[in-house]
C-alpha cells in the first residue's frame, strides 16, 4: 500500500507540474533605476486582472534581470543585447478596454538592440503553448520581432494599416502564439528585435501545457 501511495503522490507531482499556466504583465516600478520619464509617476502600475489568450492569469513583474520568481519554481531571466531592458508605463492610446491594463506597460531593450527573455523551472521536454504580447504606443514604427520559442511579428496595425487597439487581443498584431517544447533543463527561450530599427517591445507573455489548450 505505501508503494502504491508513493507512486500516487509521484503521479499527482507530474501531473501538476505538466498542467501549470504562467501569466506575466510587465509593468513600470515608478521607484526603479530603469523607470520610463514618460510615466505620470505613480509608483507600480496595475497589473492586467483577467484572463490571457491562453486563459491565463497575470502576475505583475517590475524588476528585470536574471532569477525573477514567477511562481512554483519557475523563474525568469531578462537580458539585452546591450544594457538592460527599461520598464515603460504609458496610458492606452484608445481608452480602457478588457485588456488596456496589460498593454499600458511594456519592457523594451535600447533602440537597435535585442530583448531575450528564459523561462527556467518548466517540465523537461514538454510542450507548452507560448503567447508573447506586445503594442507600444508607437506601434506601427515599433515592429517587433520574436524568435526561438515561439515566432512571428508583432506588428502593431491591423490589416488596413491603422493602429491595432490596445484594449482587446489581435493575433499576429499585439499578440502572436505557438507551441514550443521545453528543453532538456526546463527552459523555454524567445528573443525580441525591431524589425525596422527601433525598440523592440514586449508587453507580457503567457504559457500553458498544450494538452491543457483548447485548440
Amino acid at each position: 500500500m505505501k508503494i502504491l501511495a508513493a507512486a500516487l503522490i509521484l503521479t499527482f507531482v507530474s501531473l501538476g507540474a505538466s498542467a501549470q499556466s504562467i501569466g506575466v504583465d510587465f509593468n513600470s516600478d515608478a521607484s526603479a533605476a530603469n523607470h520610463d520619464v514618460n510615466d505620470p509617476g505613480n509608483g507600480i502600475s496595475p497589473t492586467y486582472s483577467g484572463k490571457g489568450v491562453l486563459g491565463e492569469s497575470f502576475t505583475g513583474i517590475n524588476a528585470g534581470g536574471k532569477g525573477v520568481a514567477l511562481s512554483d519554481g519557475v523563474t525568469m531571466d531578462i537580458t539585452c543585447s546591450q544594457g538592460d531592458a527599461s520598464f515603460r508605463d504609458q496610458p492606452p492610446a484608445d481608452g480602457d478596454g478588457p485588456a488596456a491594463d496589460l498593454f499600458r506597460d511594456y519592457i523594451q531593450a535600447d533602440h537597435g538592440q535585442s530583448l531575450t527573455i528564459t523561462i527556467h523551472g518548466l517540465k523537461p521536454k514538454t510542450a507548452y503553448q507560448v503567447v508573447v504580447y506586445g503594442a507600444s504606443t508607437r506601434a506601427g514604427s515599433d515592429q517587433t520581432a520574436i524568435s526561438g520559442a515561439v515566432t512571428g511579428t508583432l506588428t502593431g496595425t491591423n490589416a488596413d494599416g491603422s493602429r491595432v487597439s490596445r484594449t482587446s487581443f489581435v493575433k499576429d498584431a499585439n499578440y502572436i502564439q505557438g507551441k514550443a517544447v521545453a528543453n532538456d533543463s526546463g527552459d523555454l527561450t524567445f528573443t525580441a528585435t525591431s524589425t525596422n530599427g527601433g525598440w523592440p517591445v514586449v508587453n507580457g507573455f503567457g504559457l500553458a501545457a498544450d494538452s491543457t489548450v483548447s485548440k
